[in-house]
């Protein structure tokens, strides 16, 4: 028996309203999916070793994703005109708008992948005030960070009151 595969060959649209603007957010083309993927690829640095040695300008990424999927709406004459937004009106736009609208943007388009490693350990080191990241793994992430490194360091230490709640107490007998 022979499987077969249909598609239609519309994109999955969804209608937003920005102030008193209609616009409508379409699913990612294969062209802009690769352009959003190749924009995330590009960010990342690879060290010697092989592994991300720095992520920069990821989060310009989002902005990127929305602003080839959100189209404003013309009407002209009785019709209805699409027409692009810049990725400069995206970032424009309030954070959590522009959050909400990257979240539509990747779930219309299946681009919910799973985040690469590097990414999940960098919201956990900035995220979870309770479990910095070991500084020797963030050595080795990010390289040798020079003179930044001791104050960096500083700042993911544990300050002494936070050592002392995680130390064991002594239990004394009776």
């Amino acid at each position: 028996m022979t499987e077969s595969l249909k598609f239609s060959d519309a994109l999955a649209q969804v209608d937003v309203e920005i102030g008193d603007f209609k616009y409508v957010l379409q699913e990612a083309s294969g062209k802009v999916a690769t352009a959003y993927r190749n924009a995330q690829i590009a960010c990342t640095k690879l060290g010697e070793n092989g592994k991300p040695s720095s992520i920069n300008g990821i989060a310009s990424t989002e902005s990127l994703l929305v602003s080839l999927c959100l189209f404003r709406i013309h009407d002209k004459d009785g019709k209805s005109d699409l027409k692009p937004v810049s990725q400069a009106f995206v970032e424009g736009l309030s954070c959590r708008v522009q959050k909400a609208l990257f979240e539509e943007s990747k779930r219309i388009s299946d681009l919910n992948e799973s985040e690469p490693k590097e990414q999940q350990q960098l919201k956990r080191l900035f995220n979870r005030k309770d479990s910095p990241m070991p500084i020797e793994s963030l050595r080795e992430w990010v390289g040798d960070l020079g003179k930044d490194y001791a104050e960096l360091s500083k700042w993911l230490e544990p300050s002494d009151e936070e050592k002392a709640k995680n130390e064991p107490s002594e239990i004394t007998a009776g």
